[in-house]
């Protein structure tokens, strides 16, 4: 099949080695004779339409480019050559729109034989800023430098980042908003050919002097072939040169040590372990030190990891790797590529408690920093100079992460630090952190990251939610169509506040979640979040989307002078549009002046409803916290962020939550 790409600018190949050029009288020529041609000349091109060539990758592949306008494909005699160096006097028919320079090249890979791979919201550390400011430029320059191995482009900022060799030690890391293009270096058997082509006319070699066709790609001694691995006494998995796309030469000759360590690194040492049906890849001339054989795997997406074994001076390869195979070698180290997660980004401040600024961040301008480990919040409690601060803990990859959830210090009793391991969770206050009792940041999956572990599950009948990390209010989100339902299991029979030593229970209770409600034209109300699965019982505390899609109700019931759920009952909340709500609720008498407070907040903004209604204890239901329906009545949208706490939130942590959602960063 022919691939066409449009260049804004000539490509630089001529810093491959032994270039040798090829002029077709005719630009119809059949796919044998392109195969035939492609095994003596890396360019080919047609008197006919010199702007257009083909490039050779190996002797039987190749793909069809196309010089930008105004350029064609020449050779000087005595100059070194250059591809598309040539340029038109001014009669060329310049159709070409210049919005089609700024296209991405093709990106699928070997399969269709295209430069690049690419991956949607991923990124490599390493990359050197390019003035570049479009996709097609970006990779252009990639396919300029020798050193390239693909790039990184962000479309919003209209950035381009290219990374050379030295960034191979990285792993891709996820990042919204940026695609990375690996470049692909392919063999003939994963390259696909034109077809449709007809006989050529003559041929006229340009500039060989004598020179023949030099592949760019390794030799591989060990392809086609069965290989033994004498570590284990079985034969090892075969693979062939049509397997196993090969990488650019310079892979293997690099002499820097490649690191280890894990993420963000590409690959993690098990040291004195073995992985059994290896591929041994040591040859002549190739993988004969740790090192290389580290640096072979790396440069190649297809390998999943390598063992070196130090007393056969030999590297073997897996395309798969199961743990639990991994077995104890005294000669020998296992190592596996990793895949590393999107880094955090963490509140980094510092300053005294006693400013209200620091106490929680209320601020979308205060200083962010990324973070491979988790988030944390540190504050020491002093009669003169009380502090609070907020930063990353670095975690290396196969270390512990400390426990989720506030702990006092045992070296300090007056510090106290909590740790969370999502976006911006450090900007909470003190207060809030430590009596959260559960957060499911729906991220992909239902697990509680408080540090409680009251995960959820799909209830009965119920199906469990997609998961979209495009529309979100954090990361990711999970989509209720009508027919998913959530449930916290271990919260059934729960009592609604924090319990003294004595078995008192002082009636505190915050609630928070957010949502984007999708109109669907449903004549009935959406349970959003609550505390009831059965249609016959009614929950004692709920958010419920009304019969209007734009307004939601939510209250209390409490055991003393209950009013039902009805206590906020025109909560203003656009539909196809992301809310936060956030529902407090103090039931202490206090003074015995009859001054219990319940409110609610939509986006940070307090809703009018009767505040002081209930009074006492929250009213304890034999039923589970559910998400996505409450008493049989389901919800329709995407809901994110659910979290319970055990203490009235101020509004300074109700603003902390509303700020922390991607849009205001974007």
């Amino acid at each position: 099949m022919s691939r066409t790409i449009i260049l804004i600018g000539f490509i630089a190949l001529s810093l491959l080695a032994n270039i040798t050029l090829a002029q077709i009288s005719d630009d119809n020529t059949s796919q044998e004779k392109l195969q035939e041609l492609c095994s003596r000349y890396k360019f080919l091109w047609s008197d006919a339409d010199p702007s257009v060539f083909y490039y050779c990758f190996t002797n039987k592949a190749a793909v069809q480019l196309k010089c930008r306008a105004g350029y064609y494909m020449c050779k000087r005699e005595g100059e070194a050559f250059h591809p598309c160096d040539c340029k038109f006097d001014g009669s060329l028919d310049e159709e070409e729109d210049s919005s089609r320079a700024s296209g991405e090249f093709p990106s699928e890979g070997c399969e269709k034989g295209d430069p690049f791979l690419k991956y949607n919201a991923k990124h490599r550390f390493g990359g050197v800023e390019s003035s570049a400011d479009t996709v097609g430029a970006c990779q252009l320059e990639c396919l300029q430098e020798e050193d390239c191995i693909g790039v990184d482009w962000d479309a919003k900022n209209k950035q381009c980042f290219v990374l050379p060799k030295t960034a191979e030690r990285y792993a891709l890391s996820e990042k919204e908003g940026v695609s990375h293009y690996m470049r692909t270096f392919c063999t003939a058997s994963d390259t696909v050919t034109p077809k449709s082509l007809q006989d050529p006319d003559t041929l006229q070699s340009l500039g060989g002097g004598g020179n023949q066709f030099s592949n760019d790609y390794p030799s591989n001694d060990y392809n086609n072939q069965n290989v033994n691995d004498p570590r284990f006494g079985k034969q090892a998995i075969s693979f062939t040169t049509a397997s196993t796309p090969a990488a650019a030469a310079s892979a293997t000759c690099t002499t820097a040590t490649v690191p280890d360590s894990g993420c963000p690194f590409a690959i993690q040492k098990y040291a004195g372990m073995a992985h059994p049906f290896g591929v041994n890849i040591t040859s002549a001339t190739e993988n004969q030190d740790e090192n290389a054989c580290k640096t072979w795997c790396i440069s190649r997406p297809y390998c999943q990891g390598v063992d070196w074994d130090s007393s056969l001076s030999t590297c073997y390869y897996f395309q798969e790797i199961q743990p639990a195979l991994l077995v104890t070698s005294t000669n020998v180290n296992h190592y596996r590529r990793t895949v590393c997660g999107r880094p955090l980004q963490c509140w980094s401040q510092s300053g005294s408690a006693t400013i209200q600024t620091n106490v929680a961040v209320t601020s979308i301008d205060t200083p962010q920093v990324q973070c491979n480990g988790v988030c944390f919040l540190r504050q020491t409690v002093s009669a003169t100079n009380p502090t609070v601060e907020r930063g990353c803990l670095a975690v290396a990859t196969g270390g512990s992460s400390p426990a989720l959830g506030c702990s006092i210090d045992t070296t300090n009793l007056l510090t106290a630090t909590c740790y969370c391991d999502t976006d911006r969770c450090n900007g909470l206050s003190l207060s809030a952190m430590s009596s959260q009792i559960l957060y499911l940041p729906l991220d992909g999956d239902l697990t509680d990251h408080s540090g409680f572990n009251r995960f959820a599950v799909p209830s009965n009948g119920y199906n469990q939610p997609t998961f979209s990390c495009l529309d979100r209010a954090q990361n990711c989100s999970a989509l209720f169509t009508g027919g998913e339902c959530i449930e916290v299991r271990q919260m059934t029979q729960t009592v609604w506040g924090p319990v003294d030593a004595s078995g008192n229970v002082t009636p505190q209770l915050s609630l928070a979640v957010t949502f984007k409600r999708l109109p669907d034209g449903s004549t009935v109300e959406e349970g959003i979040f609550g505390n009831s699965n059965t249609a016959t019982v009614a929950p004692s505390w709920a958010f419920i989307g009304r019969t209007n899609e734009n307004i939601i109700r939510a209250g209390i019931d409490s055991t003393t002078a209950p009013t039902g759920l009805n206590d906020f009952m025109r909560g203003v909340a656009a539909a196809n549009a992301w809310h936060s709500a956030v529902l407090t609720y103090d039931g202490r008498d206090l003074l015995a002046l009859d001054l219990p407070l319940t409110r609610f907040y939509i986006d940070a903004v307090r809703q009018s409803g009767n505040e002081q209604a209930d009074m006492g204890e929250v009213q304890i239901r034999a039923q589970p916290v559910t998400v996505g329906c409450v008493q049989g009545l389901n919800f329709t949208g995407f809901i994110d962020e659910v979290r319970i706490f055990n203490s009235v939130l101020q509004t300074n942590d109700i603003e902390a939550i509303n700020i922390m959602r991607d849009a205001n960063f974007n």
